[in-house]
């Protein structure tokens, strides 16, 4: 998941670029919403084996959620 760029004029910090492949491709209508929420529930800085460890107390709960959903939107329209 690394991509090294090369033929341009970078300098040394703009070579490298970092692509998440898992998410770079076509999923269904609403998979980043679940796939967010779920994230909720993992902490990727346990420093125990496996080296992640799952909450699920900490999945949001359903006005969370709305919350997150409608978040752009609320933004959009109250700057009109």
């Amino acid at each position: 998941n690394i991509l090294m760029l090369e033929e341009r004029d970078h300098t040394s910090t703009e070579r490298l670029m970092l692509i998440d492949f898992e998410y770079s491709s076509y999923n269904y209508r609403g998979f980043d919403f679940g796939n967010h929420f779920c994230e909720w529930m993992y902490d990727y800085t346990y420093n125990k084996w496996p080296f992640y460890k799952v909450t699920p107390e900490n999945y949001p709960t359903r006005e969370q959620q709305v919350s997150q959903i409608m978040a752009p939107y609320d933004e959009d329209y109250s700057s009109r």
